[in-house]
Order: structure tokens, then C-alpha cells, then sequence
């Protein structure tokens, strides 16, 4: 048995594939969920998760971070912006940009909009460990920006998906 931060008590030795629960960020309510392939699991190969659980805000400010080089570097959230920009109608793009700050060009506008959706988290990938989720809005759009973290809590890749 672990406790795991978010999701309660695990019985270690009869896993289920998926637990799912909410996460409090900033007054938003984000999606988490634990995802397992085998139906055990160490308790040590289980740490690195329950440390990135214990550490969400400062996880996710970090991926925030990497959101804005990728953006300045023309990485995947500038293809991202670009597609959107070109691919989404007026109305969706003025509802987009009413929401944004001030002051900012269009494609900041859209950078501002960007929102985390999902947190997953996969204690036996060591490459994988904590996959976050990024949009302007399900309902503007099937892609996401995904950002994946490794069992160090490094940045592994950005990736545009959908």
C-alpha cells in the first residue's frame, strides 16, 4: 500500500490501469490521472511520481516556461499559434483574443490563451513519467501542445498532438 498524493491509498500489489482526480491550479480545476501497465509495482519505482505529485505547482510553472522558449525558439508552440492563427475563423479568433491581455500581438494573445488541460502521470515509463496536456480550448481545437517530463523531472520533448 502507497499514498499517493491526489489519489489516496494504492494497493501496490493489485493496481488498477487508471486512476483519475482533479487538481486545484490557480482556481482552475485541471484533470490528473495515474496511469499503470503492469498490476504491481515497487514502492521505489512508484517515488519519482509522488515526488512530481508533491511538486505540482512548481511542474507546472516550469512547463510554462518551456511553453514560452519553445514559442521564442519557433519550436512546436510557435507551429501551434501559426496553424491556429491561419486555421481558426474570426469569431473563434476574437473570442480568443477578448480573453487576452492587453498590449499584446496576436500571436501573444493566442500564447496567453494557452490553458492546461491534463496532467498524466506514468510511473513505469522513466522517459514519460508526467505527460502535461496544453490548448487554446477543446471546443476551438483537437490539438494539443503535450510537454513530457522524465522520472528526474526533466523536460524530455514538446510535441504537437491531437
Amino acid at each position: 500500500m502507497a499514498t499517493v498524493p491526489h489519489f489516496g491509498d494504492i494497493e501496490l500489489d493489485n493496481l488498477s490501469d487508471y486512476y483519475e482526480a482533479d487538481y486545484n491550479y490557480l482556481g482552475k480545476s485541471i484533470a490528473i490521472d495515474l496511469n499503470f501497465e503492469d498490476i504491481t509495482i515497487e514502492a521505489s519505482d512508484l517515488e519519482p511520481t509522488i515526488v512530481a505529485l508533491n511538486g505540482l505547482n512548481k511542474l507546472i510553472e516550469t512547463a510554462y516556461a518551456e511553453l514560452t522558449k519553445s514559442y521564442q525558439t519557433n519550436g512546436p508552440v510557435k507551429q501551434y499559434i501559426n496553424r491556429h492563427m491561419s486555421g481558426l475563423n474570426p469569431e473563434e479568433l476574437a473570442t480568443l483574443f477578448d480573453a487576452a491581455p492587453e498590449g499584446l500581438n496576436k500571436e501573444l494573445k493566442m500564447m496567453s490563451q494557452l490553458k492546461l488541460r491534463r496532467l498524466g502521470f506514468y510511473p513505469e515509463d522513466t522517459i514519460g513519467l508526467v505527460s502535461m496536456d496544453f490548448t487554446i480550448g477543446y471546443e476551438l481545437t483537437d490539438d494539443v501542445i503535450a510537454i513530457y517530463f522524465n522520472n528526474r523531472l526533466q523536460l524530455e520533448d514538446i510535441a504537437l498532438e491531437n
